[in-house]
């Protein structure tokens, strides 16, 4: 425990204690009257009985940035359990496992991704009028630690599998690093008119295929709204008829653009970027975040080879599936193709629908935000699964397919947020009361411990009520330690509630 001498201290002097390391490297810690200093010994000795609590070494000597990634990191450190079997079926389950089997790579991630990239190949007319118009862009966006996620060696064994698919699409189709909204309209921008000296000149050339893939594997610079990348982006998840350019003094414009995004990003880069349900709301919930990590140890990975005599037939088989819904190199002469229900299929998306509400109901925070957008994507997975069965129809293993998926999608966003709620206000609370169990915290302590008297006491009812709301955490009164006087309003991590 810290050596403590006393200060003075002038008359409205709100100063926090000061602290200072004396020759011999003993700390410190000026007080400015006995009821700082009193305060400073009843929290120091609180925290230390037996149980790791904030203000032991676990965070001594952190920054304010460490300090805070302490408080928001998730209280569970569990990976989500491997997709369901119907998640890898069909001919994306047969590449996924082509590709995964001598390797460290993730299968969901493999599989994400494929199917992410392929949807984009075949084209802006495959769609489903529900609720709107949904065609087979999806968002992908796995989540993996830096040097254990093998995010990037799965994406490259993808792109291998494409190259073989369709070169071409693979040189122009796939790209990335763009520094504002202007540099990617322009990659499937229509024709732009300026005048010269001699009359009207082409500023732009068309680009007759206006499909894209977004790659950018450093995906937090996206969800910088500031940027515009993202109002962009989000323009083109709703698949409109014309998306221009946000700047006023540019003429760019597309029709009928066909973009998805491929990202990736760790889970703490995640949080950071994403610290509320707003920012999670504006664009994130548009994509699928996909749990990665090294399923093994391989010092040489092999390769496929898809041009062996044993694998070509799978690449023509996906040429086939290209061809038939993107024919044409210009997007604008291929043909609008509308897909339904089969009644085996229509059965189990009513299934899944009424599922889904009942579980969206009295949501909150970053799963209630997520679910928002979970019957849109199951049905644009489940036209991606039917159209690589070379089908209109979509069928009850389709949608099994794209439900199983997207379980491990929920598995996912548990993983890499944790217990967020989507108020930081609220998880840091929540953070300092998971560690401190039976002990639990008072208003004052949450205010002068938590937030050092930097968050308003509006704030902190505020969190404190979305904690209560959403059964993470509770109220007690509890007997005053003096023995006298009012007891005292205790809050408690919801299972950690003393029963007496």
């Amino acid at each position: 425990m810290p050596t403590y001498k006393t200060g003075q201290r002038k008359p409205n002097d709100d100063r926090a204690p000061e602290a200072e390391t004396n020759k011999t490297g003993e700390k410190l810690v000026t007080f400015f009257n006995q009821r700082d200093k009193k305060w400073w010994e009843k929290m120091y000795e609180r925290f230390v009985p037996g149980v790791k609590k904030p203000g032991d070494d676990e965070i001594d000597g952190l920054s304010e940035k460490e300090t805070a990634e302490y408080y928001l990191r998730s209280a569970s450190n569990d990976f989500p359990a491997a997709a369901r079997p119907e998640a890898f079926y069909g001919i994306a389950g047969e590449v996924t496992k082509i590709i995964c089997d001598d390797s460290e790579l993730m299968p969901e991630s493999v599989l994400a991704q494929f199917l992410c990239i392929i949807g984009n190949m075949m084209g802006l007319g495959l769609h489903k009028n529900q609720e709107g118009r949904h065609g087979t862009v999806v968002n992908i966006a796995v989540v993996g630690r830096t040097g254990d996620g093998v995010k990037g060696g799965s994406l490259r064994a993808v792109k291998r599998l494409v190259q073989a698919i369709d070169n071409s699409f693979f040189i122009g189709n796939l790209s990335g690093g763009h520094n504002s909204p202007e540099a990617l309209l322009t990659e499937i921008c229509d024709e732009v008119m300026g005048i010269g000296k001699n009359g009207p000149v082409i500023v732009e050339e068309e680009v007759a295929d206006k499909r894209l893939v977004v790659v950018e594997e450093e995906l937090t610079r996206l969800f910088a709204v500031s940027s515009g990348m993202s109002e962009m982006l989000r323009q083109f998840y709703d698949s409109p008829t014309v998306v221009k350019a946000l700047s006023r003094r540019s003429k760019l414009e597309s029709t009928r653009p066909h973009v998805s995004i491929v990202g990736h990003v760790t889970p703490e880069g995640l949080k950071h970027s994403l610290p509320s349900v707003e920012a999670f709301n504006g664009f994130a919930n548009r994509f699928m975040f996909i749990a990665s990590q090294r399923t093994r140890s391989i010092p040489e990975p092999i390769d496929v080879d898809w041009n062996s005599a044993g694998l070509v037939g799978k690449v023509q088989y996906l040429q086939e599936v290209v061809k038939k819904f993107h024919p044409n190199k210009e997007s604008a002469l291929n043909p609008e193709l509308e897909f339904t229900f089969s009644a085996s299929g229509k059965a189990k998306w009513c299934e899944l629908y009424h599922l889904l509400s009942a579980q969206s109901a009295g949501k909150s925070g970053m799963a209630g935000a997520m679910i928002t957008r979970a019957k849109p994507t199951l049905l644009r997975l489940a036209i991606i699964y039917a159209a690589l069965d070379l089908t209109q129809e979509i069928e009850r293993e389709h949608l099994e397919a794209a439900d199983a998926l997207w379980e491990y999608v929920l598995a996912s966003l548990q993983w890499a947020f944790g217990e967020n709620s989507g108020n930081p206000t609220a998880d840091k609370i929540h953070a300092a009361l998971q560690r401190a169990r039976k002990n639990g915290m008072t208003r004052t302590e949450i205010s002068e411990y938590v937030f050092n008297r930097r968050t308003s006491s509006h704030d902190i009812t505020e969190a404190l009520s979305l904690l209560k709301r959403e059964g993470k955490a509770n109220i007690k009164r509890l007997p005053n330690p003096a023995g006298k006087g009012r007891p005292v309003e205790t809050w408690f991590e919801i299972n950690s509630i003393p029963r007496t």
